[in-house]
This record gives structure tokens, sequence and C-alpha cells, in this order.
């Protein structure tokens, strides 16, 4: 009786534990990028805004 409702927690819990750390390096990649990216933009323009 306590095998069977440990076990889908065990494994529901397990799951997440492995899904979570993927999904969150997946959007910090995804977030990363296009923030670099926006970066990358706004110091060109700053740098051509300033020179010297």
């Amino acid at each position: 009786m306590a095998i069977e409702w440990v076990w889908p927690a065990l494994f529901m819990n397990t799951s997440a534990a492995l899904a979570d750390p993927l999904f969150r390096q997946a959007c910090g990649r995804r977030a990363r990028l296009s923030v670099s990216r926006r970066g990358l933009a706004i110091l060109r323009r700053t740098v051509m805004n300033n020179p010297g």
C-alpha cells in the first residue's frame, strides 16, 4: 500500500528534478542569446555615438 503511493511520487519528483535544470538551461540560453544580441547592438551604437 505504501509502495503504491511512494513510487509515483518518487517517479514524479525524480522526473521533475531532472527536467527542471534542463528547462532552466534551455530558457537561460534563449534569454542569454537575446540579451547578448541586444546588448551588442546597444554597445555598438554607444561606441559609434561616443567615439574616444
